[in-house]
């Protein structure tokens, strides 16, 4: 369910984005495909931080590390990673940086904010 729930708040970015966004179809099209590009990275990002710190375990029975949560030292690899990962590109001149997070920051916003909105009224939670 919260898989689904966050697939609906960066739909509902991209829509944003798409809606208000005064570039040409081509160049949103070309955005909000980087934009889902680093996304998947940060997913895949975060495995590889799991992964690398409980290297034991995952020696041990592999299947057990996707089990644990990732804490925030996973969460720090992840970013460095995402880090080097845009460097690399923005060096290679397959990506620019500015457009990228003239992009990234609207779709990124939405989704905070209706994430914060269903967990006030669909959640009850009053203390978000």
């Amino acid at each position: 369910m919260s898989i689904a729930i966050i697939i609906v708040l960066f739909i509902a970015g991209y829509i944003l984005f798409d809606v208000t966004s005064p570039l040409t179809n081509h160049e949103k099209k070309q955005q909000l495909g980087e934009v889902t590009s680093l996304l998947i990275d940060f997913i895949i990002f975060i495995w590889i931080g799991k992964l690398t710190l409980n290297i034991k375990v995952l020696i041990s029975n592999p299947l057990a590390v996707l089990a644990y949560p990732s804490n925030s030292q996973a969460f720090y690899i992840t970013v460095l990673l995402l880090i080097l990962n845009i460097r690399y590109k923005v060096k290679r001149h397959k990506i620019k940086i500015i457009p990228l997070l003239s992009s990234f920051v609207p779709v990124f916003l939405v989704a905070s904010f209706v994430y914060e909105f269903i967990q006030i009224v669909w959640g009850r939670n009053t203390f978000t």
